[in-house]
């Protein structure tokens, strides 16, 4: 089975924009806003290799600009389904935001020192039945 005469292409080189033919900045865009800044799934959508995206993403500072900028709009979506979790009540997402985002406030200690320093105060609590350290 051979390719197809003259300029008709199938399948995934359908898709390809003809080499030396210039991607408008719009279209860029758009998929990496669509993608949210993935620059591989971009290319997929657009139909050119990630390599020669990310040339293109390097020459042109507006789309630099917008990789970042929903990059980081990505990692605040993010934020908070995990801050979500945590409220809900999972703990191992709690112990992991007191590690990262806490971690100006002094809870970047060891998971085990942080289980064990509120496990006893619990017990503490608990067992000596006194008056709650926070309503003091």
């Amino acid at each position: 089975m051979g390719f197809p005469k003259g300029d008709k292409r199938t399948g995934d080189k359908a898709r390809r924009p003809s080499n030396g033919v210039k991607i408008d900045s719009k279209l860029i865009a758009e998929a990496l806003v669509k993608t949210r800044g993935n620059i591989a799934r971009a290319a997929d959508k657009i139909g050119v290799s990630r390599s020669c995206l990310h040339s293109r993403i390097n020459q042109e500072t507006e789309l630099k600009q917008i990789v970042d900028d929903n990059r980081e709009r990505f990692l605040d979506d993010l934020e908070d389904v995990a801050q979500n979790k945590a409220l809900s009540g999972d703990s191992v997402m709690t112990l992991f935001l007191l590690k990262t985002i806490g971690k100006k406030r002094g809870y970047d200690q060891d998971r085990d020192v942080i289980v064990e320093g509120a496990t006893r105060g619990i017990l503490d609590f608990i067992v000596n039945k006194s008056k709650n350290p926070a309503e003091s």
